[in-house]
Formats: structure tokens, sequence, C-alpha cells
């Protein structure tokens, strides 16, 4: 890509941080046809999925909660000086402690996925990739009397150039 590339303002737009409460996620052995990036040289292509993902039938994307103001994607970089990339991590928060999520958790812990996540202004967000898919670690709690904190803390993870 040529440089220099401009980057303007916000110019007067909300600026809201957070996700939405509703995320999706499919398993990568459940894609009949993942889409890469667009190969198109405008400028923000490369981090625009062209397309739409087909499944096996019936398969397709399930849908996972995040307790509100508690989710986030960070992104920072790793590697060393003549070779970074980036580490996209996005943190949920499930709340309750009922047995079909402990089950579902108890089987995403090995299994590669891709997700999709919806910022709060709007904008949609895919974590993962056929190459490089998104990976689950998940901590899970009781909480206190006084915090109430009881759920689990979903912890997806994957890398990107």
């Amino acid at each position: 890509m040529d440089y220099p590339i401009t980057l303007t303002g916000l110019g007067g737009s909300d600026n809201n941080g957070g996700i939405g409460t509703t995320l999706y996620y499919a398993p990568i052995s459940e894609f009949l046809l993942i889409k890469a990036c667009k190969t198109t040289t405008t400028a923000g292509d490369t981090v625009e999925i062209d397309g739409s993902h087909t499944f096996t039938s019936p398969k397709g994307f399930s849908r996972l909660y995040n307790r509100l103001a508690e989710g986030q994607i960070k992104m920072g970089c790793v590697g060393g000086t003549d070779r970074r990339g980036q580490r996209v991590t996005l943190e949920v928060m499930y709340p309750g402690d009922n047995k079909v999520a402990k089950e579902a958790f108890r089987r995403m812990k090995n299994d590669t996925f891709i997700f999709i996540v919806e910022t709060s202004n709007g904008k949609k967000l895919q974590i993962g990739s056929e190459a490089v898919p998104a990976y689950v670690k998940i901590e899970s709690e009781t909480g206190t009397l006084k915090a109430r904190k009881n759920g689990s803390k979903i912890e997806i993870e994957t890398y990107a150039n």
C-alpha cells in the first residue's frame, strides 16, 4: 500500500466503546466456504471480508450472550521489530452457572472458531479466520455475596498481521 494514508479525525461522530450483548460463533469444521479479506487496493479493503461465509447444512452461527458493559476487544503488537503482528483478544462475560453453558464451554476449549462481534457503534468485526482461527479459554467463578459476579469469563484469542 502506498503512503501517505490520510487518517482523519472523527468529525464530531460518536466514538462509543464496547461490544454488544450478542456474539455469533461457529467452529471452523462447520463451514463449507470461509471468505477471505478483499484483495482490491482501496484503502481499508485488506481488513474487510469479501462476501458471505457458507456452512454445511444445517449448520450456521450460534449465539453467545455477553453481559453488557463487560465485553471488549483488545489488539496488541507481538513479535520482534522485523516480524510484528497483532494478538487479538475478545473478552466476554457470560453470567450464571447453568449446566448447558458448562457443557458448551467444555466442548469449546479444544476447538477452533470464527466469531462475529458487533461493536456499540454498529461495526461487525470477525475474530479468527480459516488460516488463523480463534481459540477459546474459559474461567468460571461463583463470585462473592458482595461482588455478585457469578459466571464465566471467556477469552477468545487469535492473531492477525
